[in-house]
Protein backbone atom coordinates (compact mmCIF):
# COMPACT_ATOMS: atom_id res chain seq x y z
CA UNK A 1 0.00 0.00 0.00
CA UNK A 2 1.22 3.52 -0.68
CA UNK A 3 1.32 5.89 2.00
CA UNK A 4 1.97 9.29 2.48
CA UNK A 5 3.02 11.35 5.85
CA UNK A 6 3.13 14.99 6.71
CA UNK A 7 5.06 16.27 9.30
CA UNK A 8 3.91 19.63 10.45
CA UNK A 9 6.50 20.43 13.65
CA UNK A 10 3.91 23.42 14.73
CA UNK A 11 0.82 22.54 17.41
CA UNK A 12 -2.57 21.73 16.75
CA UNK A 13 -5.10 24.70 16.54
CA UNK A 14 -2.01 27.29 16.03
CA UNK A 15 -3.75 30.37 14.64
CA UNK A 16 -2.17 31.21 11.36
CA UNK A 17 -2.22 29.47 7.84
CA UNK A 18 1.30 27.13 8.76
CA UNK A 19 -1.02 23.75 10.66
CA UNK A 20 -3.77 24.72 8.05
CA UNK A 21 -1.93 24.55 4.91
CA UNK A 22 -0.36 21.39 5.94
CA UNK A 23 -3.70 20.13 7.04
CA UNK A 24 -5.59 20.98 3.34
CA UNK A 25 -2.55 19.32 1.85
CA UNK A 26 -2.46 16.46 3.56
CA UNK A 27 -6.01 15.68 3.10
CA UNK A 28 -5.86 16.50 -0.49
CA UNK A 29 -3.96 13.48 -0.67
CA UNK A 30 -6.96 11.32 1.48
CA UNK A 31 -9.45 12.90 -0.50
CA UNK A 32 -7.64 10.97 -3.62
CA UNK A 33 -7.51 7.94 -1.89
CA UNK A 34 -4.09 7.75 -0.62
CA UNK A 35 -3.84 6.80 2.61
CA UNK A 36 -2.31 9.46 4.71
CA UNK A 37 -0.89 10.18 8.34
CA UNK A 38 -0.85 13.94 9.35
CA UNK A 39 1.77 14.59 12.26
CA UNK A 40 1.55 17.46 14.32
CA UNK A 41 2.13 18.99 17.89
CA UNK A 42 0.19 18.55 20.48
CA UNK A 43 -2.31 21.30 21.58
CA UNK A 44 -2.74 20.39 25.57
CA UNK A 45 -6.12 22.49 25.49
CA UNK A 46 -7.79 20.00 23.54
CA UNK A 47 -7.96 16.27 22.88
CA UNK A 48 -11.22 15.86 20.60
CA UNK A 49 -9.25 15.88 17.20
CA UNK A 50 -12.43 15.33 15.14
CA UNK A 51 -14.37 18.42 16.42
CA UNK A 52 -10.91 20.68 16.06
CA UNK A 53 -11.23 19.31 12.90
CA UNK A 54 -14.78 20.53 11.81
CA UNK A 55 -14.95 23.42 14.43
CA UNK A 56 -11.78 24.97 14.41
CA UNK A 57 -10.47 24.42 10.62
CA UNK A 58 -13.48 23.57 9.30
CA UNK A 59 -12.93 20.83 7.59
CA UNK A 60 -14.31 17.15 7.43
CA UNK A 61 -12.45 14.43 8.66
CA UNK A 62 -11.37 11.58 5.85
CA UNK A 63 -11.54 7.97 6.41
CA UNK A 64 -7.90 8.04 4.68
CA UNK A 65 -6.65 10.63 6.75
CA UNK A 66 -4.75 9.73 10.50
CA UNK A 67 -3.73 12.92 12.33
CA UNK A 68 -1.80 12.09 14.92
CA UNK A 69 -1.06 14.85 18.05
CA UNK A 70 2.46 14.50 19.55
CA UNK A 71 3.33 15.95 22.37
CA UNK A 72 7.37 17.25 22.91
CA UNK A 73 9.39 15.39 25.79
CA UNK A 74 11.44 17.34 27.74
CA UNK A 75 14.92 16.38 26.45
CA UNK A 76 14.03 15.46 22.92
CA UNK A 77 14.44 18.43 20.30
CA UNK A 78 11.15 17.71 18.29
CA UNK A 79 9.29 14.16 19.46
CA UNK A 80 6.69 14.38 16.11
CA UNK A 81 9.74 13.78 13.77
CA UNK A 82 10.61 11.09 16.05
CA UNK A 83 7.18 9.67 16.08
CA UNK A 84 6.66 10.08 12.02
CA UNK A 85 9.72 8.68 11.50
CA UNK A 86 8.93 5.83 13.75
CA UNK A 87 5.68 5.24 11.84
CA UNK A 88 7.72 5.56 8.24
CA UNK A 89 10.12 2.85 9.61
CA UNK A 90 7.11 0.39 10.55
CA UNK A 91 4.68 0.91 7.25
CA UNK A 92 7.78 0.55 5.66
CA UNK A 93 9.10 -3.02 7.47
CA UNK A 94 4.83 -3.94 6.58
CA UNK A 95 6.23 -3.69 3.00
CA UNK A 96 3.92 -0.50 2.76
CA UNK A 97 5.64 2.31 0.09
CA UNK A 98 6.03 5.81 2.52
CA UNK A 99 6.37 8.90 1.02
CA UNK A 100 6.98 11.93 3.44
CA UNK A 101 7.09 15.25 2.64
CA UNK A 102 10.21 15.86 2.93
CA UNK A 103 12.31 13.43 0.19
CA UNK A 104 14.62 12.51 3.01
CA UNK A 105 12.26 11.29 5.29
CA UNK A 106 10.42 8.79 3.62
CA UNK A 107 11.67 5.29 2.17
CA UNK A 108 10.43 2.91 0.11
CA UNK A 109 10.52 -0.87 0.48
CA UNK A 110 11.33 -2.44 3.60
CA UNK A 111 13.64 -1.58 6.09
CA UNK A 112 17.26 -3.16 6.25
CA UNK A 113 19.11 -4.27 9.79
CA UNK A 114 22.49 -2.97 8.72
Amino acid sequence: MQRFVWINKSNWRKPGPIVYMGLLNALAFAENGLATDFFVGSDQDSDDTETDLADFYGLNAHQCLNIHRIPDKPGWQRSVYSAAIARIASYCEQGDESFGADPGIGRSGPVSEA
